[in-house]
């Protein structure tokens, strides 16, 4: 189950009108999960908006304390120095991808694996050693689901991986296994990662295996 509360300095990507009335949603930077502040949930709620929009319009960090369980913000303020200097030290791609917008409603759930299918792009063809069949794919799937932080240690690639964490951290799951697939075993592998960008869009997944239900970013 996800803690009840974190404390992250984090960058906020937009704020957009939440569900429920006065209710506002807050997409960061770092987090794929959509956090909601609610008028009932918090006396400060204006307050709390208030510091958000701010920093969004500087481009400056906030430290926040979240509840990932109830995706809701607890506190807004600002960060140390020491936390600021930290989170300046995340680097960051210089030439990232543009996103491709795709009509979700068009696909063929047969075919939402085949990439190119849908992207358009040639996402292998700097490629020289891909995986040549299923039995090796599933030898390799295998050891990445053997490196689970909830079986019994020590895993064979450290740190371990959180797959029971299903609310947040796919981007950090995905390098560890992009790392593993490359280092390892030798193959060309690439990440592709799947954005609700247009207005008040969300994705969702059913997760129940590890408690919960649905995850939506």
């Amino acid at each position: 189950m996800p803690p009840t509360k974190e404390t992250d300095v984090l960058t906020v990507a937009t704020l957009r009108e939440g569900g429920s009335k006065g209710a506002v949603e807050c997409l960061f930077n770092e987090r794929q999960q959509i956090f909601t502040l609610t008028p009932d949930s918090n006396e400060a709620h204006a307050s709390l908006v208030g510091r958000l929009g701010e920093a969004q319009e500087r481009g400056a960090p906030v430290k926040v304390v979240l509840n990932p369980r109830r995706g809701a913000i607890v506190r807004v303020g600002p960060p140390s120095p020491d936390e600021v200097e930290s989170s300046e030290a995340r680097i960051l791609l210089e030439r990232p991808n543009r996103p491709l917008r795709i009509d979700v409603s068009s696909m063929d759930p047969i075919t939402t694996n085949i990439v190119d299918h849908y992207l358009k792009v040639p996402s292998f063809s700097l490629c020289d050693r891909i995986i040549p069949s299923y039995v090796e794919a599933r030898t390799i799937f295998d050891f990445c689901a053997a490196q689970s932080c909830n079986l019994p240690g020590p895993p064979t690639i450290a740190p371990c991986i959180p797959f029971q964490y299903v609310i947040d951290g796919c981007y950090a799951r995905a390098h560890q296994m992009r790392r593993i697939i490359e280092d390892r075993y030798g193959y060309c592998c690439e990440k592709v990662f799947s954005f609700a960008n247009q207005g008040s869009d969300q994705l969702a997944v059913v997760a129940s295996k590890w408690g919960g239900c649905c995850v939506t970013w």
